[in-house]
């Protein structure tokens, strides 16, 4: 699965103003999961769940995967289809990522429950399709979310 396929201009925030008050990981999480909801990717009465989820893995171990990458994620019994939004953070933020560095990009990823196989493949395109010599600084240009989709799907492609 490709990261392109995953998100929608509506499903990702570029340009992430440094007047928000949104700043640590927990606040971007539960954002991030409000545009899935808002986009009618996941029901609205399952909010509360998908972040107690994300939360309960960030705690078991980050997702900050380094080089200014993270990738929150959950699985789920209601989530039929693999879905995700995305936050482009010119700022960064602390999201305790395991090179201790700031996170500028953050994929927040829902995936169906018991297909284990489904989310190595998930995690692994995002993975790939994230960390190309120069895509943090490309993505941080970005004026807009279809500007920033298309990054993605140029690079996408390219692999």
């Amino acid at each position: 699965m490709k990261l392109f396929q995953l998100l929608t201009p509506e499903t990702i925030i570029t340009n992430w103003p440094d007047t928000v008050s949104v700043k640590n990981k927990w606040k971007i999480i539960e954002y991030l999961v409000d545009l899935l909801v808002l986009n009618k990717n996941i029901p609205k009465d399952k909010k509360s769940e998908i972040i107690r989820l994300v939360k309960e893995r960030e705690i078991s171990m980050t997702t900050g995967i380094g080089d200014g990458i993270a990738i929150p994620h959950a699985s789920a019994d209601f989530i039929e289809e693999e879905t995700a939004s995305m936050a482009v953070l010119p700022s960064g933020i602390n999201f305790e990522a395991i090179d201790h560095k700031k996170v500028y990009i953050i994929v927040l990823v829902l995936i169906p429950k018991n297909d284990f196989q489904r989310h190595i493949r998930v995690l692994s395109g995002i993975t790939r399709a994230l960390h190309y010599e120069d895509m943090i600084k490309t993505l941080l240009s970005a004026k807009n979310s279809k500007e920033a989709l298309n990054i993605i799907k140029k690079n996408d492609e390219d692999y």
